[in-house]
């Protein structure tokens, strides 16, 4: 779609919208042939003509006038894709659950509204003003409630640690990851682990100096699980060093595929607590899937994997799925979901799928609808066996715009995804890939670490003033 702004510049809202209504389709200044949008800047209101099909449409949206420039450019970028929403329903028919929620975390702004206005008067406002779906609001309100009780226990300058372990034993085809397989880089695995240690080391100084609460600990990937009993044993006591193990009121090992799980890998964890939340992610439960997905396991090594994980005394569980794998149906998806909820999970994750950018124009109309309709079904069953939404968020390039879900039976909640996707409390990140999200009396910052395994362990590490500067 061409488009073409009057008094203003919002390629990345344009881009937002136009991820709704018209997927597969990238905003360009160059006739494409494919339709034109044009944005207006008027004094107090934002103006957008939408043409496409032969069929032309234009809406009008008002904002208010702010002394402070955040205020002034929320209010109209929220006019903005009011004024879009109204246009691009006149020339297509396409259902946007989520309204003009755009962005990664779309209950953000639920979670204001909340603490505002409280639930009835939010629902008024997002079916009414931000036109969002019935079964979006539920979703979304569900959530911020959730984000809210997590931010009212937390602890008094309390800080999360996520630890990177950026390898996998073979790459699945639809990653879009950081991550690197054991047979290209496993060579590099046993210097990272030294690197990671040394990494933990001064995080935990930093911890110390200013005087933070520990209180989530996240191991991802990648696959955790390529770590032999040794390397998981080595890498907890580097923790236990830095930050003491019993501080944390959470710890997660996303061991992740179910055929990197052994019984001496879980005995190296349980010599940590048995407390901690082991993630086994199956993906999807269909074997003819999980083989045009590149994975190399099948839905019984899932069912030996969680038996393992349970004999060894963990029953904090979570397990991962994917809607919108090639090759799978919203019948198959069903049978996953379901079947995720007989083994009585306590937390099952829903992501749907992000496509990768090569594939991004040819797939993406097939895999959204496929999708949507997956994410649907699983919502409905989750939310029938007493399931709940504690937290959410969307990818670039996620088929169908639509969001990722983490479910859980009362108790089996993630505080750590919470506080990560909320902005909560400051993360401390180690590894490779790995991104530190600093809230303190420095402002805001984000303190990412080298993306590969090969640049991080040929660079230095991040230096300690870079975190105290911010966290001081």
């Amino acid at each position: 779609m061409k488009y073409h702004f009057e008094g203003c510049d919002l390629r990345y809202e344009l881009e937002l919208m136009c991820c709704h209504f018209f997927p597969g389709e990238k905003p360009v200044t160059e006739d494409d042939g494919k339709g034109l949008i044009k944005v207006e800047r008027r004094p107090s209101s934002y103006a957008v003509t939408i043409s496409k099909n032969g069929v032309c449409a234009f809406a009008e949206c008002g904002f208010e006038s702010f002394g402070d420039r955040l205020s002034q450019k929320r209010a109209e970028s929220r006019a903005f894709k009011t004024a879009f929403y109204k246009a691009a329903r006149g020339v297509t028919d396409i259902s946007v659950p989520w309204g003009t929620l755009t962005g990664i975390r779309p209950s953000k702004p639920i979670e204001k509204l909340l603490t505002k206005y409280g639930r009835e008067e939010t629902e008024r406002i997002l079916e009414n003003e931000y036109f969002t779906k019935p079964e979006k609001i539920r979703l979304g309100i569900e959530t911020a409630e959730a984000t809210l009780k997590a931010r009212a226990e937390k602890r008094e300058n309390g800080v999360s640690i996520y630890i990177g372990i950026p390898f996998c034993p073979t790459r699945c085809r639809y990653c879009s990851f950081v991550s690197q397989s054991i047979a290209s880089a496993g060579a590099l695995l046993s210097p990272y682990l030294d690197k990671l240690c040394e990494e933990i080391a001064l995080r935990g100084k930093t911890v110390e100096s200013l005087s933070l609460s520990p209180e989530t600990l996240y191991i991802g990937g990648g696959t955790p699980a390529v770590l032999s009993g040794e390397e998981i044993t080595r890498l907890f006591k580097a923790v236990d060093g830095a930050f003491s193990i019993d501080a944390f009121r959470e710890i997660t090992f996303e061991a992740g595929r179910p055929d990197c799980i052994t019984e001496e890998k879980l005995k190296a964890l349980a010599a940590f607590g048995k407390n901690i939340r082991i993630s086994v992610n199956p993906q999807s439960l269909s074997d003819e899937v999980l083989k045009e997905a590149g994975r190399p396991h099948t839905a019984a090594d899932y069912s030996k994997a969680l038996s393992l994980v349970r004999d060894a005394g963990f029953e904090n569980i979570n397990s991962d799925v994917i809607a919108g794998l090639k090759g799978d149906t919203p019948e198959s998806f069903e049978k996953t979901v379901s079947g995720l909820i007989e083994a009585e999970v306590p937390s099952i994750t829903v992501h749907a799928l992000c496509l990768k950018r090569a594939a991004f124009e040819k797939d993406f109309g097939e895999a959204a609808g496929v999708a949507a309709k997956m994410v649907n079904i699983a919502a409905e069953a989750l939310y029938a066996a007493g399931y709940k939404p504690y937290y959410l968020y969307r990818q670039r390039n996620t088929a169908g715009n639509l969001e990722n879900v983490g479910w859980a039976k009362k108790g089996g909640e993630c505080l750590y995804n919470i506080y990560m996707m909320e902005d909560v409390e400051t993360v401390l990140a180690c590894g490779a890939g790995s991104v530190s999200k600093l809230h303190g009396a420095g402002g805001d910052r984000r303190v990412p670490n080298f993306k590969f395994p090969h640049e991080y362990l040929s660079n230095p590490l991040k230096d300690e003033e870079v975190f105290t500067s911010v966290l001081s």
